[in-house]
């Protein structure tokens, strides 16, 4: 009876993620992730990531738009669309409303952050430790990794797959 218990809160646990068309909380945009690749392109030099950084009504005016890669370092499929992603990081860096990050979770399984960072191209964008998966949790699709959401300028979850 137990693990009947513990199936349903797993299964609760992945039901709350947002959708296309529903705006982030705030509380949600807040929170906090260690940046751990490419902190150059942190845009306040703390070592911090936050949704909250990108929403133009709590940053002072500067509004944009986010593409987010959710992978893990065991899966190979996510491993495989590093080149992609990266390429549409270098297609939209000189777009300085246009966001492209990593949600990077389970570190070291076998790869580091530093490692998957530095097997990208130039274009590599940032990486943040999404270690207990609260990217993954509030936009996943399905349970299911690689995954990708995109973010508009009002923190609405505009398309995710």
């Amino acid at each position: 009876m137990l693990k009947f218990y513990y199936l349903i809160l797993i299964i609760l646990s992945f039901s709350f993620a947002y959708e296309v068309g529903e705006t982030i909380s705030i509380y949600n945009q807040n929170k906090e992730l260690d940046i751990c690749y490419a902190a150059e392109l942190d845009s306040d030099n703390d070592g911090i990531f936050s949704l909250a950084e990108y929403n133009g009504d709590l940053n002072g005016g500067q509004y944009n738009v986010t593409l987010i890669d959710m992978s893990a370092t065991w899966c190979g499929p996510c491993f495989s669309l590093i080149p992609s992603f990266d390429d549409v990081a270098s297609e939209w860096q000189d777009n300085e409303n246009v966001k492209v990050i990593v949600a990077l979770t389970d570190l070291n399984e076998p790869y580091s952050c530093s490692q998957w960072g530095n097997y990208g191209t130039s274009g590599t964008p940032m990486i943040v430790d999404d270690t207990g998966y609260p990217i993954f949790n509030m936009l996943n699709t399905e349970s299911a990794f690689p995954s990708s959401a995109f973010i508009d300028h009002t923190m609405t979850v505009y398309y995710k797959e």
